[in-house]
């Protein structure tokens, strides 16, 4: 299974889900699923199995992410 998580950052270690949603991630991908999590921040990606962090710039075009995403052939 492919998993997309976003959330708006994880530049503050100090908040909750910028320490849990990546935690979740790895959890998750160590099941076996393919796991993405999409931030803002400072432009990285960080690979660890099958879970990837991918950061993207504030002021990214969104047309560049969307052209990224797929759709399930259930909802066509």
């Amino acid at each position: 299974m492919n998993i997309l998580h976003t959330l708006p950052s994880t530049e503050s270690m100090n908040a909750g889900p910028s320490y849990s949603v990546p935690r979740l991630c790895q959890s998750i991908a160590l099941l076996g699923h393919n796991v993405s999590l999409l931030t803002l921040g400072s432009p990285n990606v960080q690979r660890d199995g099958r879970f990837v962090h991918e950061r993207l710039a504030p002021d990214m075009p969104l047309n560049s992410f969307l052209g990224r995403l797929g759709r399930s052939q259930a909802m066509e």
